[in-house]
């Protein structure tokens, strides 16, 4: 089993499915697509929401409590356990295996895995535990690599790649033979300088060549990338997800592995074939050698590495957590353990660094290997110094051919499960383009059975009504959203952002509260003349040419910009987060009902 961390607070019992699964099936998988699944918040997930969850992969989760003697759980490993951890919150770890009186726990928290005395986890742990019986028949069924769709990335451009990566080759061979006419001319009387074109032309030709091979590949990693990111956007009109950098530095990775890497490697496969076949009519003995060593060298570099990446962790991960989580980490106390946990991560990177260089050692010890074999031959005749020149030639170009095919395999893995990723998440859902104007808004409570309208005018609702779920950037199960009688489930939500604005989480950018107010455009009066208005602000000492910043300002002004800025917002309905904390509630109806006077076909709603 390997160990997933989590990537926040919230989304242990996540990793803790992804441990399963990489135990069962032996498939690595992240918690972004996990995640995916998710249909509520991840601070939400609960004991049984997990089960659920699980069930997406064929993992049948069974759900009970230890009464009484917990060694009973011996033969049920590996499963879920519920503890209360330091921070004395609920949290969900994986215990490996049972010993005689220890336990091997594999918790998303930690850095590695966790043997821990029986005694002190049951002081932590609350009781409650989940099984799970895999399906790894209907798993492996429907997270299957499809190769007939990874095919569909070798076009045309792939093939004029080919041929003039073939071409390059054959120049390259043909510029070896420089050698054996500079030898030749030796035996002349006078110098013939006109060989010297010979290498000149090549040259030319093979940095047109090379230009040309490059910018299919760059356009073509253009193309696939700008292709993923639109899948992205589509991804983003329908699903509420996290760690959307996370996604997009894959999509960035598959579309350089695809063309930098798995094309490249084809030709590099074509090329080496090509000079070990030239060089086994030179000398059959050190094609064999050679051949032998290319082949070494890929098992070493994949085995090597496959030693040194099960150390290291994903580093940019453990920093974003790290950094997006640093005003909790202050808090618990935790700042100085947690930045020595990712600095070691670096130290594991170096380590891996040094374990390449033994790949270099190798090909050095193979070039030696040709000498050896070479001496043998040039003493017995069987090669002139020219042809094993050339060979020498040959073989540094190998070395860069059978890199570049070793590191493409070493990728392979990884790019093949984002691919089953990809497919999985990217579902093209047919939504209906939304182009009305809106005229009615209606939202239908579920749980409460009644239903809201609202009027082109000012709307208050009491209730605590996520407005989120009006502009569609939230889905909250027991909320129905009609717009002009359409399910807003069915519709584009870009399409119904147009035409909203949400002040919720007010942006203060640099400059006066004026140009924070006005950022958007002119309004139609100077609503600062407003007396009413002008009341207010003189109430909170208010001037609307102080200069504040992003970092220095305070709660009221803050909550001003954020009330007036609707002034200078043309959308057709506003909704406004009721988060106020020193504005009090007559002073926001006065100013909205001012709004709505002078924008009188305009929905406002403040819940």
């Amino acid at each position: 089993m390997k160990l997933v961390k989590q990537t926040s607070y919230q989304d242990c019992g996540a990793a803790c499915i992804a441990m399963m699964i990489n135990h069962f099936y032996k498939y690595e998988i992240d918690l972004q697509q996990i995640k995916f699944y998710l249909s509520i918040n991840d601070d939400e997930i609960s004991f049984y929401d997990i089960i659920d969850l699980a069930s997406n992969f064929y993992l049948k989760g069974d759900a009970f409590r230890i009464e009484q003697d917990f060694l009973e759980l011996r033969n049920k490993t590996p499963f879920l356990a519920q503890v209360v951890n330091s921070d004395g919150l609920l949290h969900f770890v994986i215990i490996k295996e049972i010993l005689q009186d220890d336990l091997v726990i594999y918790d998303p928290s930690k850095e590695k895995k966790q043997k821990q005395s029986l005694t002190d986890f049951l002081i932590t742990f609350n009781n409650n535990v989940i099984t799970f019986k895999p399906n790894i028949k209907k798993f492996n069924t429907d997270f299957k690599f499809n190769f007939k769709r990874a095919i569909n990335i070798f076009g045309f451009d792939f093939i004029l790649y080919l041929l003039i990566s073939l071409i390059s080759t054959f120049l390259f061979i043909i510029d070896t033979q420089f050698l054996q006419m500079y030898s030749n001319s030796l035996n002349k009387n006078e110098q013939d300088f006109l060989i010297y074109l010979f290498p000149v032309i090549l040259l030319v030709l093979n940095i047109l060549f090379k230009n040309i091979s490059m910018r299919i590949l760059n356009n073509e990693f253009k193309k696939r990338k700008q292709k993923l990111l639109a899948k992205m956007l589509k991804l983003i009109e329908t699903k509420h997800m996290s760690d959307l950098f996370y996604l997009y530095q894959e999509i960035n990775w598959v579309s350089k592995y695809e063309n930098y890497s798995l094309k490249s490697s084809f030709a590099s496969i074509i090329s080496e074939a090509i000079s070990l076949l030239f060089i086994y009519f030179i000398a059959k003995e050190i094609f064999l050698l050679i051949l032998i060593a290319d082949i070494l060298y890929i098992v070493i570099n994949t085995w090597i590495n496959q030693i040194a990446t099960k150390e290291i962790s994903n580093s940019d991960r453990e920093w974003f957590m790290f950094l997006n989580n640093i005003d909790y980490i202050k808090n618990t106390g935790n700042e100085c353990q947690a930045f020595d946990e990712v600095l070691k991560l670096n130290q594991k990177e170096e380590s891996n660094t040094v374990n390449n260089n033994f790949i270099e050692f190798w090909d050095k010890l193979s070039l030696i290997f040709v000498y050896i074999i070479s001496w043998m031959l040039l003493r017995q005749g069987n090669l002139n110094f020219s042809l094993f020149f050339i060979i020498l030639l040959l073989k540094s170009f190998s070395k860069a051919n059978i890199y570049n095919v070793g590191q493409t395999i070493l990728g392979f893995n990884k790019y093949r499960i984002s691919i089953i990723k990809f497919e999985k998440i990217f579902i093209d859902t047919k939504l209906i383009k939304f182009d009305e104007k809106i005229t009615n808004i209606k939202i239908l409570l579920n749980n409460e059975k009644r239903t809201i309208e609202f009027k082109n005018k000012l709307n208050i609702e009491k209730t605590n009504i996520d407005l989120a779920n009006i502009n569609k950037t939230k889905s909250d199960i027991n909320i129905e959203v009609y717009i002009n009688n359409k399910n807003i489930n069915n519709l584009r939500g870009s399409d119904i952002r147009k035409q909203m604005y949400y002040a919720k989480d007010q942006k203060i950018n640099f400059g006066t509260i004026y140009q924070n107010i006005a950022i958007k455009k002119a309004s139609k009066i100077n609503v600062f003349n407003i007396k009413e208005i002008k009341d207010i602000l003189d109430r909170h000492f208010i001037k609307i040419t102080k200069l504040v910043k992003p970092e220095t300002y305070t709660q009221i002004e803050k909550e001003i910009i954020k009330l007036l800025s609707i002034f200078y917002i043309d959308k057709k309905v506003i909704l406004i987060k009721n988060d106020f904390q020193i504005l009090t509630f007559d002073e926001i109806i006065l100013v909205l009902s001012i709004f709505t006077k002078l924008n009188d076909d305009k929905f406002v709603i403040l819940s």
